[in-house]
This record gives structure tokens, sequence and C-alpha cells, in this order.
């Protein structure tokens, strides 16, 4: 049996193909594929790509702000790794002017965060995390998580 090397082209290719596919509004099941590879599109960078696929998801599904948090926190268990992708999702929502998208994940974000930033009883380590806070969202969720701290 041959070894096949990894070919990112053909991979792209592949992705691109998909993404012809999900434009056709018949597609079966088209709004939770969407969604999926809008999140391999974001790992990688491509924002174009995840802005028409984030446009495509809310626009064919009533609850296309919960497929979208759904599947970007599906199998992520670590809540930095969490809030990450929820900081993703509330550039998305911004980016493609969806106030309900990025209001959902900032409020998600902040409650991730709060655990995250609880987690350390010391000072400067707590502190070290609000900074993470603020860089992956903005000073206002910093705020927001350091208020549920006394």
């Amino acid at each position: 049996m041959a070894y096949k090397l990894p070919n990112p082209e053909r991979e792209r290719t592949e992705r691109n193909r998909e993404l012809k596919r999900l434009r056709s509004p018949d597609e079966e099941d088209r709004v939770q594929r969407a969604a999926a590879l809008m999140l391999v599109f974001h790992e990688e960078r491509d924002i174009n790509h995840v802005m028409e696929l984030a446009q495509i998801v809310m626009d064919a599904a009533d609850d296309g702000v919960d497929v979208l948090v759904t599947t970007y926190l599906e199998d992520v268990a670590d809540a930095e790794d969490r809030m990450e992708r929820l900081a993703m999702l509330a550039n998305v929502g911004r980016w493609i002017e969806s106030a309900a998208l990025e209001d959902v994940a900032r409020d998600r974000g902040v409650a991730v965060a709060a655990d995250w930033c609880g987690q350390v009883n010391d000072e400067i380590d707590r502190a070290e995390r609000f900074s993470v806070v603020e860089r992956r969202f903005d000073a206002d969720v910093r705020k927001a998580v350091q208020a549920r701290f006394p």
C-alpha cells in the first residue's frame, strides 16, 4: 500500500467545491455543512469565505446563531479554547453586521472567561488572564468579567 502525501491544494479544491454546492438553496443539511466548513475556513484565516458561509447559515436557518455557536463549541472542552472560539464568532458577527450573533458570542464569552479567570486565586495570574480576555475580545468584555469578581 502506497503512502499518500498530504496535498493541501487538493484539500483546498475540495473545500471550494463544497462551498459551491452550499451556495445552492436545494442542498440537504446545508446549514450544518456550511457551519462546519465555516469553522475550517476560519481556522485557515480565509475570512471572505467565513463571512459568506456565516451569511448562508444566518439566512437559511431560523436558529442560525445557535447553529453557529454549537458548531464552534462542539468538542471544545478547554475553557481558554472555548473563549477563543467565542471571540472568533463575535468577530464574525461584527463582520457580517449581525448584532444577534455578536451579542450571543460576547455574552457567552463573558461567562466562559469569568469561569476561566476564576480558576486562579493569585491576583497577578488573574490580572494576566484579564489581559488575555481583553486581547481576545475587547476592554468591554474584560470589564464585564472583572465586574464578576469582588
